[in-house]
């Protein structure tokens, strides 16, 4: 048994803030350990959401338990490769991930770092899946000789953000841009390819973010691309390139960091980011760097302070001073500025890059250790928040009733 409380010493059961709610739910399940069943009071008295998704998924959630080193990224693959209506199964198994995040998060089960994997490791499966089936869809169609194959098309993912650094949260949008490599078609078919590849991109975008009876796959951002307000939503290599080294600014330096190609054509898409290094870490310790991330900085704060930062009841524990936003950018900050001269201090992670910061003496032990702490404090409350209803928030509850 895969949930067993003798074999995890950290096993949790969440105090149900609805507990007739929570017996109610208990009483679909029979047969389960009576810690289990004490678990799914706990999750169903606190959870609108995922109280549904446990009537929903009854059965598959009991055989799933019962089963010995289970691995729901695995099961998702196997359930998508078999899929016929692929957008009714991807909000399927995003409901099914859901739910079982949740059980392994609040039962102990998964640390924050696993929570964070998986839930980017289902990310980049299904924009994964989405890309090719929009690709063989496409060219069933429309015959280019060039365009032969989805992993060596040269259209690719770039996650950003959290998704990037394998970081997600629970109901998290996903930061992509799609790019294409121009280089592998000819000049003649270029303006045909780009269109092709806009089309794809725009329908992947609809698989993800449609909400159906279903639900929903992800809601997306492209707003990190290059120019957004003016480019269209994939772009080629090229145009990219010239964009960030003759146009790219500081804020886009940072956002790179966490930069990853996740779907498609992935080495093209990693050639494309080993590239662009120079743009992201330069070499060169200069004052210029220095008051870009702190001009950065005074623009963060000044677009997102509240009013509710001095209170406890309805704090933003994202963008309220020393919330998570802050410390993701401390540590960004310092990447960016030393980053370019010392290849240890890139890492896309925000507690990995706060310790190689420690280790190169940039912050003192105390500083690592209450970054840290406050980190996964935040992340875990946050994770918490966004189970009750399955909503993009970071808001703490208005009052403890």
């Amino acid at each position: 048994m895969i949930l067993n409380v003798k074999q995890n010493k950290n096993f949790n059961l969440p105090i149900p803030f609805n507990e007739s709610a929570g017996i109610e739910t208990a009483n679909y399940f029979k047969n389960l350990p009576i810690y289990i069943e004490a678990l799914i009071v706990g999750i169903a008295g606190c959870s609108p959401y995922l109280r549904k998704l446990l009537i929903i998924h009854k059965s598959w959630l009991c055989e799933s338990i019962l089963t010995d080193e289970f691995d729901i990224i695995s099961e998702i693959n196997d359930e998508l490769l078999i899929a016929n209506d692929l957008f009714k199964s991807l909000r399927v198994c995003k409901s099914k991930m859901a739910l079982w995040t949740a059980f392994c998060d609040l039962s102990g089960l998964w640390d924050l770092d696993t929570v964070t994997q998986n839930l980017t490791k289902f990310a980049d499966l299904v924009v994964e899946y989405c890309m090719e089936f929009e690709f063989n869809n496409f060219i069933k169609f429309n015959k280019f000789n060039s365009m032969k194959k989805f992993d060596r098309s040269g259209w690719v993912a770039i996650a950003m953000g959290k998704m990037g650094a394998f970081e997600l949260n629970y109901s998290s949008d996903i930061d992509l841009i799609f790019l294409f490599d121009d280089s592998i078609y000819r000049s003649d078919e270029f303006e045909e390819v780009r269109m092709a590849f806009i089309r794809m991109t725009r329908a992947v975008i609809k698989m993800l973010n449609e909400t159906s009876y279903a639900g929903y796959v992800f809601r997306t951002d492209f707003r990190l691309r290059p120019n957004p307000s003016v480019t269209p939503i994939c772009l080629s290599m090229d145009s990219a390139m010239r964009y960030y080294e003759s146009h790219g600014r500081a804020w886009e330096r940072a956002a790179f960091i966490k930069a990853r190609a996740c779907a498609g054509d992935i080495p093209r898409g990693n050639d494309f980011l080993n590239r662009l290094k120079p743009f992201v870490w330069r070499k060169h310790l200069d004052f210029v760097a220095i008051q870009e991330a702190h001009d950065i900085r005074l623009k963060i704060r000044e677009h997102t302070a509240t009013k509710s930062e001095k209170k406890f009841f309805g704090r933003n524990i994202k963008l309220s001073e020393g919330g998570i936003r802050d410390i993701e950018f401390f540590a960004q900050t310092r990447q960016m500025i030393a980053g370019g001269r010392d290849a240890s201090l890139r890492s896309p992670r925000t507690c990995e890059a706060i310790t190689d910061l420690k280790k190169s003496g940039w912050i003192e032990k105390k500083d690592h250790d209450s970054l840290i702490c406050a980190y996964h404090f935040f992340r875990k409350i946050e994770h918490r928040l966004q189970m009750i209803n399955d909503v993009q928030t970071h808001d703490l509850p208005m009052s403890s009733r």
